[in-house]
Formats: C-alpha cells, sequence, structure tokens
C-alpha cells in the first residue's frame, strides 16, 4: 500500500499521512500542486488547477491537503475544518463554463508525523 504526504501551512512543523483509499475516486496518477496532494483520473482535467488557483484567491490554500476531481466532481481534504464556502454540495463556476460540484469536503482523520 502506498502511503503520500502533504505539507500543511509554513507556520506548522507536522505533515500528514493519509491512505490513498481516502480518495472517494480512483485515480491513474498522483501530483503536487503547492503542496497539495492531486489524485487524477484518466482525463487528467487541467481545471483542477484552475479550481486550486480559485481556493488560493480565496485564501484556503494552505489549509487544503489533497484534492481530486473525477467526472465535475471535486473531493477535497483539509488540515481544519472546512471553509464554509467550499461545502458539500456547493456549485463551482468554471471559466470554461463548466461547473464543478463539491462531493467531499471533509477533515479526515490522518495521521500527524
Amino acid at each position: 500500500m502506498k502511503e503520500y504526504s502533504a505539507k500543511v501551512p509554513v507556520y506548522t512543523t507536522c505533515s500528514y499521512l493519509f491512505n490513498p483509499d481516502d480518495f472517494p475516486y480512483v485515480y491513474e496518477y498522483v501530483s503536487v500542486y503547492k503542496n497539495v496532494i492531486i489524485g487524477w483520473d484518466e482525463d487528467r482535467d487541467k481545471r483542477v488547477l484552475e479550481f486550486l488557483r480559485n481556493i488560493e484567491n480565496d485564501g484556503h490554500l494552505l489549509d487544503l491537503l489533497a484534492i481530486q476531481e473525477h467526472e465535475a466532481s471535486i473531493a477535497l481534504f483539509w488540515s481544519c475544518a472546512p471553509p464554509d464556502s467550499y461545502r458539500v454540495g456547493d456549485d463551482k463556476d468554471m471559466t470554461d463554463g463548466d461547473i464543478f460540484t463539491i462531493r467531499t469536503s471533509e477533515t479526515p482523520m490522518f495521521e500527524v508525523i
């Protein structure tokens, strides 16, 4: 079983380990963007990066540990309580006119290392 870690905001000194099975969707690839783990599905939808920039513009990127997109649904994993603006069921407009729906937005029980 693979394990991935993500650094949390620079004002803390811990990292989190979590099981890739915590992702709700099957993924093909994993990468890191600005210390956020991205679980990519088969189409590697680059709009995930736009979504992350929107989270950054909202001032919440430092709290985000991991993200995954599948068929216009987003799963978000936070190091603290999810922000009110990123609740399950919320729709987020993308610049191409499509909408991403937040299906998961939670703070899982990660192991602090």
